[in-house]
């Protein structure tokens, strides 16, 4: 489960193709389910698209069935429209099933020309399903109604054996201790994480979060398959920082994928297998724990413990602009063009940055600026500038910021509704994270303020 109580129990998955077949216009039996799509939504009249879809496996959120996002072809509505797909279904063991479809908007399943699941209103994604025994190897024919209202649209097949989730415990664990490798994708998704949503979970609260760290079934799976002895690749999928703590120190391996889109499969093959030296960085911070983070209905950023990487001073599980690569670089050689200038002034800083190791890679390198003895309640560092450089093995390049007083130096007087600089000194750090700070230099500001 993704959660402890998630679906009640039930671990249901979309109903791949290799189970599911229908007939094309040559009349060659092929996989997947004929769909018709109607404008409107009660089904009626003639459909003005029809296609064999593969899977019925689909999130158009706000788009059309027939369009890319951003570029409608114009054939069925973005909102208020309907689609029916028939076939047949082929399980490959016996047993009793929950078979349904997960929906935002109406749905109806029939089964040999029964109706055995049916919710025809408008909703969010929902799961409606039914019991049903289903023998291996014997075709069903399949029928599928559904419809879109307005906003968003979504649809999915799904099925699952009642006993799914023991079941898929123990051959997870079995299949770990047969495996050289393991990965194991978990972390959170849009059915558990988002806004304004039916779900009352431990840690989740109409789709808020009220806990940051991974769910306590994760947990348990992770740490059983590790026990196996086989190594684990740990792959995250989430919308916002999530503690690992346990991974972080136990696991050799850890991806975040955040929610990456229909290539998203390949790209992490891509970086699992080496095919792809990783270059991203956090745009958060990950803390370690839910008692590490303030109130979040105070917006105050530096009350209490502080918040975001400019204000928080503990020690975070990772830091804002942290991320590892296949490659190792060295920094040297930090240069200021002044070392003094007026509040109104300017500088460059320059440094140099080294591929060290035998793979060709990108590093990201970032520069922030601390106000060393600030008389005001200042951010403990700013980012100030980043670049992404591409470095072949053992090349070195040297980059350059510009920094300008009056912009990256200000703050905002409440008293005098404006922007002002602070004279006095200001400490440049750059780095590979905000916590990562391999170079330093000092540049002063003179005592005349921006006017």
């Amino acid at each position: 489960e993704l959660v402890d109580g998630f679906n009640g129990g039930i671990a249901f998955e979309v109903i791949d193709s290799e189970y599911l077949h229908t007939i094309d216009e040559s009349g060659r039996k092929v996989n997947g389910l004929t769909g018709q799509y109607f404008n409107g939504t009660d089904l009626k009249g003639k459909p003005v698209f029809s296609r064999i879809d593969k899977l019925i496996d689909f999130s158009w959120q706000t788009n059309s069935p027939t369009s890319a996002p951003g570029a409608d072809t114009g054939k069925v509505n973005n909102d208020n429209f309907s689609a029916r797909w028939t076939g047949q279904l082929t399980p490959a063991v016996s047993g009793e099933y929950l078979l349904g479809i997960n929906s935002d908007d109406g749905c109806r399943l029939y089964v040999n020309g029964e109706k055995i699941a049916e919710d025809w209103t408008g909703h969010a994604m929902k799961k409606t399903f039914a019991k049903i025994n289903l023998e291996a190897g014997k075709s069903y024919d399949i029928k599928i109604e559904y419809y879109e209202g307005i906003m968003e649209a979504g649809v999915e097949f799904i099925w699952a054996m009642q006993d799914s989730v023991s079941k898929m415990f123990d051959k997870a664990v079995e299949y770990t201790r047969q495996a050289d490798v393991a990965i194991f994708v978990g972390g959170l998704n849009p059915e558990i994480e988002g806004e304004e949503m039916g779900v009352q979970l431990d840690g989740f609260r109409g789709g808020d979060r009220t806990k940051i760290e991974l769910p306590e079934s994760q947990q348990k799976l992770l740490k059983a398959i590790y026990e196996t002895g086989t190594p684990v690749v740990f792959v995250i999928t989430g919308g916002g920082g999530i503690a690992v703590n346990w991974a972080d120190e136990n696991l050799p391996a850890i991806l975040m994928a955040w929610y990456p889109g229909q290539r998203g499969g390949n790209a992490v093959a891509d970086v699992l297998f080496g095919d792809y030296n990783p270059a991203g960085r956090l745009p958060v911070t990950f803390y370690k724990s839910t008692e590490e983070l303030g109130d979040f209905r105070d917006y105050n950023m530096s009350a209490g413990k502080g918040k975001t990487y400019r204000y928080y001073k503990g020690e975070p599980l990772y830091p804002f602009g942290h991320g590892l690569s296949y490659s190792k670089f060295e920094y040297s050689d930090i240069k200021l063009s002044r070392k003094k200038i007026e509040a109104d002034g300017s500088l460059t800083v320059s440094c140099k940055v080294k591929n060290t190791c035998s793979y060709d890679g990108e590093e990201v390198v970032q520069l922030y600026l601390r106000d060393v003895e600030s008389s005001l309640p200042m951010p403990v560092k700013q980012l100030r500038g980043f670049e992404r450089v591409e470095l072949k093995k053992g090349q070195t390049k040297e980059v350059t910021f510009n920094l300008n007083a009056a912009e990256d130096m200000r703050y905002y007087d409440a008293k005098l509704r404006k922007y002002d600089v602070e004279p006095g000194e200001y400490e440049i750090q750059i780095g590979a994270s905000s916590s990562d700070i391999r170079l330093k230099d000092i540049v002063e500001i003179s005592g005349k303020t921006a006017g």
